[in-house]
């Protein structure tokens, strides 16, 4: 079950976002190019590790963790993560305006805890949550109550897909929604239809990746989730006029 947490104190909202989407930011290798699995979210993102190490990677910049370490990253930053071999790490996303990447070093029990109780399904969690997002923001306490955001899970859905090729089908049975609803919620939110956004989705990380200069273009067009070069480029070559039509 994805779950939302809304929480406000008069004008101050925050919203946590913990979903079974989730997928470890591991780094991993193809073809024996060096890779990292880039995110961008619409919403903030904290990263936390409770045991090892972990190089985390933002627009470009690396910030080195250890135990105790959680990393906050601003809403729409390419950024990845790549772990030690022995590590414990999780990440959520929270509504929260930030404009920087910031740092801040806790008791690793406490996230030992955390991780515990989140594995649990135990609510409690967001009482932790809420306590590292003070330290990391310095905004005051919450109070909450449990909502569902389908644009979230749209684009949570599309940006944890892209590498493999997700469907409306799969997304539709996430929803609980038909799949011809589905597609009139994507094109709701997002003003595109579902093959649109995952094309641009993977057009922009390839983008980011050439950036990089450590990928031949056959690689990137693999890692992005197209079977070769030619199929990536027919698409790369439909995104960009698709977009100076919009």
């Amino acid at each position: 079950m994805n779950k939302i947490y809304y929480s406000g104190e008069k004008k101050r909202k925050l919203r946590f976002f913990l979903s079974d989407l989730h997928r470890d930011t591991v780094a991993f290798s193809r073809d024996e190019q060096d890779a990292i699995y880039l995110n961008k979210h619409n919403y903030a993102e904290i990263h936390m590790i409770s045991d090892g190490t972990m190089r985390c990677t933002v627009d470009g910049k690396d910030y080195c963790l250890s135990a105790g370490d959680a990393v906050l990253v601003p809403a729409g930053s390419y950024h990845a993560c790549l772990p030690s071999d022995r590590r414990r790490h999780e990440a959520f996303q929270a509504d929260i305006e930030c404009d920087a990447v910031a740092i801040r070093h806790f008791p690793p029990e406490l996230f030992e805890e955390l991780f515990a109780r989140w594995r649990e399904g135990n609510e409690t969690v967001i009482n932790y949550l809420t306590f590292i997002c003070n330290e990391l923001t310095g905004r005051a306490d919450f109070r909450f109550e449990e909502n569902r955001d389908d644009r979230y899970l749209i684009s949570s859905y599309i940006e944890q897909n892209y590498y493999r090729g997700g469907t409306v089908k799969e997304l539709a049975a996430l929803l609980h929604l038909s799949e011809m609803h589905t597609q009139r919620l994507v094109k709701k939110y997002t003003g595109k239809s579902f093959g649109r956004c995952m094309r641009e989705h993977r057009i922009n990380i390839a983008e980011q990746l050439m950036k990089t200069g450590t990928m031949t273009r056959e690689a990137i067009a693999r890692y992005v989730g197209y079977a070769s070069y030619n199929g990536f480029w027919k698409a790369y070559q439909k995104e960009k006029s698709e977009q100076d039509m919009d």
